[in-house]
């Protein structure tokens, strides 16, 4: 009665008789139950004292009772619950790592195995061990004074700290470190984009591979133009920047549809909506789906009538579903586009971790 009667200096559109109704319902559901609250849903505010002060009128008079205090009383002590039991789970999380970690290791000490991983962290913590480790670096140099290091964007900060203590400032051993950070795709395994970028701050003398042996004349144009509009710029961290690159193939007949080659790159955008308001995200992940599948069945069906060949040693064979890949971001990705194109008969298998 109280709060209906303070209803009027109440913010109409926070305080309706539906919305309140349905609070005291949820309130007294949760007065029944057992054990104390697990979650204070958000409804149940529209009845602590300290909404009903923030959602008052400025001519209205804001109801006071205990058991709206009491609301507010739970909120908090259901809250601070919740943060003690997910603070719980991750200490637990922690004890089962460092658990399992103690007890793998335990297992490969007595099986006598050691993994790659192993040997990176030996060699690590041999390096740190004082004169021993300066001793051991010298007789690695000696052995091997010239290392490259190829596909560098994805080493991290460890495996780059070994190499530190190992070649780093000396005059009678070169390190050589090969790396591209627009590349850098494996965060999984550890490769760390920022070891690379601090390792070329560090580099003595840089050069850089301007030629693309791998992709066909037309794409390369197609990449310098789309990135070399906002080439400093182009891959949000100011450190990475885009340069032109230089096609090292000549001929653009990899793939061709009828007796010319495709565009090598082409910009999708899905049909606008009869009243000109933007889509959900899931309609737009289904529009694009459904796109995607439809390209490649043309591709295919323009094979299987000789029009869409691709080279093959001397010669040219037809374009085939296993010449075509779809990136994805996620697995749940995958599964969609793998079951679309087997309802259109198109096989296809998932590759990646």
């Amino acid at each position: 009665v109280l709060l209906a009667d303070a209803m009027p200096g109440l913010n109409g559109v926070s305080y309706k008789a539906p919305s309140v109704a349905a609070a005291w319902r949820l309130l007294d559901g949760k007065l029944r139950l057992p054990l104390p609250p697990d979650d204070w849903p958000k409804p149940l505010h529209l009845l602590g004292q300290q909404h009903l002060s923030d959602k008052t009128k400025k001519d209205g008079r804001t109801p006071h009772h205990a058991l709206f205090d009491a609301v507010d009383a739970v909120a908090v002590a259901v809250e601070r619950r919740r943060e003690a039991m997910q603070a719980q789970a991750i200490n637990l999380l922690h004890e089962l790592r460092a658990e399992a970690a103690s007890r793998l290791a335990e297992l490969k000490q007595r099986r006598r195995v050691r993994s790659f991983d192993d040997l990176i962290d030996d060699l690590d913590r041999a390096l740190e061990d004082g004169g021993r480790g300066k001793a051991l670096a010298a007789a690695i140099r000696r052995a091997q004074p010239l290392a490259l290091v190829d596909e560098f964007q994805d080493t991290d900060d460890r495996q780059w700290r070994i190499l530190q203590r190992l070649y780093a400032g000396r005059d009678d051993a070169t390190l050589v470190l090969v790396g591209d950070p627009k590349q850098a795709i494996y965060r999984f395994r550890n490769g760390d984009i920022h070891t690379y970028l601090r390792a070329a701050g560090e580099a003595g003398e840089t050069w850089r591979l301007d030629r693309n042996f791998r992709s066909r004349p037309s794409l390369v144009a197609a990449a310098n133009s789309l990135f070399g509009a906002r080439r400093d710029d182009a891959f949000v961290d100011p450190r990475i920047s885009f340069h032109d690159a230089l096609a090292g193939l000549d001929d653009d007949s990899a793939l061709l549809r009828g007796d010319a080659p495709p565009p090598a790159l082409t910009l999708w955008s899905p049909p606008s909506t009869d009243d000109g308001k933007d889509r959900r995200k899931d309609e737009l992940s289904k529009i694009a789906l459904d796109a995607t599948v439809a390209d490649i069945v043309g591709w295919l069906d323009a094979a299987r009538r000789g029009e869409a060949t691709v080279a093959d040693g001397e010669g040219r064979r037809p374009l085939r579903a296993g010449d075509i890949a779809v990136l994805v971001g996620t697995n749940i990705e995958a599964t969609r586009v793998q079951l679309a194109l087997a309802h259109h008969g198109v096989a296809a298998v998932r590759a990646g971790q």
